[in-house]
């Protein structure tokens, strides 16, 4: 793992080499502006800074400048950059004007600008909310900043405030481990870097390096915002709610979380609440009493997955899932901190902090009334937030890199270390990934088994799902299907207020593509995309007949098939039934179906009379008995 990268905007040592050698030897940083022989191979060290004035030279004049500042920001934000700012170290107070000599310091007074602007500081902060606004508040930055200065935190507490998801790092003249200490503790807390060695600091400043057996893979964006999430939730015991897709690691993230925190040394009891009746996932969650009768409870009793996690933590998997029962007994387990067995009369005290993860819209089922708000309010204090694998595309190689080694060494005799041609990346990263972390794991571990004596991977060894284009990428997939929820919407909108005079218009202008080369799922979304703007016009025909009779049929259905949205049984069933067309003569269909259209048309209206005729025959039945 490498070091988390840290950028340091201030004038004073942006300007001297010294003062920034100091700095960095106070606070254990490697000094990316100079190549220091003394920090080779040290490993303790908190990070690596990079520094910069923020500021230009223009006739002997030093001028603050924010778009240097943001330039330098975007350097290890935009894109994929090959250093990401895990940490934006920002002073308040810059000088600027004139100087002596050819290059300002401010070690010595004639040779440092000596104008103090103590707000130059907070523009930067504005302009960085400005080009990176944090997605919950438009005001703030996502881009993680601590601010450096000499003044007291009241003073500048309301501004800060207002100004993004930072901390403060006051530069009072104190002892270096100090200091270090709590730079260590913001990078902790505010940084975005790798999985990787847990760093801390004791109290006489002294670095101590605690590994992990497991780690998780990612330096993309999205990820170590996940991370810096589960460190946060870390330092306290409150609920936390795990929101991912399906196979996104939802599991390993709460163990992360769960070695950072305190409990660490306690167990860690994992529970998938999905697919059990509730009587099960009652006595999996509280245990069984002695002699309790509940079939297949051993007589001396079963302690449950609270008791199992006492003095650790419990991970509740799909807890979406939890049946209304259930939800308020764990409610009660959580607030007063017993738990009951089942076929029990008595409490036992459990002291377990609670994880909880699932790919479903709590908030949704919160409204709808199938998931208790209190609940909620206690699992949501921290939410951590993953992404789906086609939103993290940059990862891919590593995670197919780290699970072939980790599924070649399995077998005796493979070849490994083997070389991964590009063109097989390329393919990795433009398919689509329906079961995440978890598909690219599996697939690793089936290439690792079929190519265990082969030195090289090729593109061809990467599968193609089944009606997928091996160069159709996942994002040109989402932006067809974001295209196509799009133009529905649109279709929603025009069926109320849509005439006669202005129906084949409104048709026209909706731009449904005539065919789509889509994978997996999206097929099936679009099946059904198309079998609802099918409903949608068929509902505004029912809506016009009323006044316009059959005349509007006509140009409905060239438009249906001319988006080729009728070539599915199911939408000329939709069409058949809602505008009930089963009763009409189908003569002049001919001369609007082609050919391969045709004979499906006529099966499915033959099934549709045939189907009229068998309700009408029913019904005469019932009446006449």
């Amino acid at each position: 793992m490498s070091l988390p990268s840290v950028l340091v905007l201030d004038d004073r040592c942006g300007w001297s080499a010294q003062l920034r050698q100091r700095m960095c030897d106070e606070l254990y940083l490697k000094n990316l502006n100079e190549d220091e022989p003394r920090a080779r191979g040290r490993t303790d060290l908190l990070a690596e800074a990079y520094f910069h004035p923020a500021q230009r030279i223009y006739e002997r004049r030093v001028i603050n400048d924010v778009q240097l500042a943001l330039q330098e920001v975007a350097r290890g934000w935009d894109g994929r950059p090959e250093r990401r700012w895990a940490l934006v170290l920002l002073d308040l107070q810059f000088n600027e004007g004139a100087f002596d000599g050819d290059v300002p310091d401010p070690r010595r007074p004639a040779a440092a600008p000596r104008r103090p602007n103590e707000r130059f500081g907070l523009e930067i902060l504005r302009a960085l909310a400005e080009r990176w606004p944090d997605r919950h508040n438009a005001q703030r930055t996502e881009v993680p900043v601590v601010v450096l200065s000499t003044r007291p935190r009241g003073e500048l507490e309301a501004q800060l405030n207002n100004l993004g998801k930072l901390d403060y790092l006051e530069r009072e003249d104190g002892a270096p481990e100090t200091l270090r200490q709590r730079l260590a503790d913001r990078l902790f807390q505010f940084g975005l870097f790798e999985d990787g060695p847990v760093l801390t600091i004791d109290q006489l400043g002294h670095i101590e390096i605690h590994p992990r057996s497991e780690h998780i893979v990612g330096k993309s964006l999205p990820v170590l915002k996940g991370l810096r999430e589960a460190r946060q939730a870390a330092r306290t015991d409150s609920g936390c709610l795990i929101l991912g897709p399906t196979g996104s690691g939802k599991e390993r993230f709460a163990r992360y979380l769960h070695e950072l925190s305190d409990r660490r040394s306690g167990p860690f009891v994992p529970l998938n609440c999905a697919n059990l009746g509730e009587t099960t996932l009652e006595a999996e969650l509280f245990g069984f009493a002695p002699n309790s009768g509940y079939v297949n409870s051993p007589s001396g009793g079963r302690a449950g997955s609270f008791e199992l996690a006492d003095t650790g933590t419990l991970f509740l998997d799909e807890i979406g899932d939890l049946p209304p029962p259930c939800q308020a007994k764990v409610l009660r387990a959580i607030q007063e901190k017993h738990v009951r067995r089942l076929g029990a009369t008595a409490d036992i005290h459990v002291d377990t902090r609670i994880i909880a993860a699932t790919n479903r819209d709590l908030d949704a089922a919160v409204r709808d009334g199938t998931f208790r708000d209190d609940l909620f309010s206690r699992l949501k204090a921290f939410e951590i937030h993953l992404p789906g694998l086609d939103e993290r595309s940059e990862d891919i190689p590593l995670l197919f890199d780290f699970f072939l080694e980790r599924e070649a060494k399995k077998h005796r005799g493979a070849i490994w270390p083997k070389q991964i041609e590009p063109e097989a990346y390329v393919r990795l990263q433009r398919r689509a990934w329906w079961g995440n972390v978890r598909e690219l794991e599996q697939l690793a571990g089936v290439i690792a088994s079929k190519r265990k004596y082969s030195p090289v991977i090729v593109a061809n060894d990467i599968p193609v799902p089944d009606g997928a284009q091996p160069d159709e990428s996942a994002k040109e997939l989402r932006d067809r299907l974001a295209q196509l929820e799009g133009e529905i919407e649109l279709l929603r909108g025009k069926t109320s207020v849509v005439t006669l005079s202005t129906l084949p218009r409104a048709m026209s202008a909706i731009d449904i593509p005539d065919s789509l080369q889509l994978q997996g799922k999206l097929q099936e979304l679009q099946d059904a995309y198309s079998a609802l703007v099918v409903r949608l016009v068929a509902k505004t025909l029912v809506q016009l007949r009323a006044t316009h009779g059959d005349d509007c049929v006509k140009p409905a259905m060239e438009f249906v098939l001319g988006r080729k949205l009728g070539g599915t049984s199911l939408a000329y069933s939709e069409l058949l039934k809602l505008t009930k067309l089963s009763s009409r003569k189908k003569n002049w269909w001919a001369d609007i179906l082609p050919e391969p259209d045709r004979s499906l048309f006529d099966d499915v209206l033959g099934k549709a009379v045939a189907n009229r005729r068998s309700n009408s025959s029913k019904g005469k039945t019932r009446n006449a008995k």
